[in-house]
């Protein structure tokens, strides 16, 4: 899978989620890059509750963050088999508000 990342054309930064400026050096000189959503995982967390009453049958649920190739965090759900440093592909799916969710799986 790859992922839309935003880079500054001034300095080469990967910027995600999209901004009206660089990150890194402020410039406004920014494109979209289509890039492979690879990386390893950094951290993972468990969801036992939710304020969102609809969501406790999905609980208790993993999240985490991804550190890309690339070198951009990225926070998505993470699969039961995964452990921190595991190397991990994204994948784009839904949540109960049909929003649309990065799943970290196996690479």
């Amino acid at each position: 899978m790859s992922i839309m990342i935003q880079r500054c054309g001034d300095c080469g930064a990967a910027n995600y989620p999209i901004r009206n400026v660089c990150r890194v050096c402020l410039s406004d000189a920014l494109y979209e890059s289509e890039e492979r959503a690879v990386g390893r995982l950094l951290a993972v967390a468990v969801l036992h509750r939710s304020l969102d009453a609809a969501s406790a049958s999905i609980l208790p649920r993993r999240i985490g963050t991804v550190l890309l190739d690339n070198g951009t965090h990225i926070l998505s759900f993470v699969a039961d088999n995964l452990d921190v440093g595991a190397r991990v592909r994204l994948e784009t799916g839904e949540n109960l508000n049909g929003e649309r969710v990065f799943e970290a799986l196996a690479e």
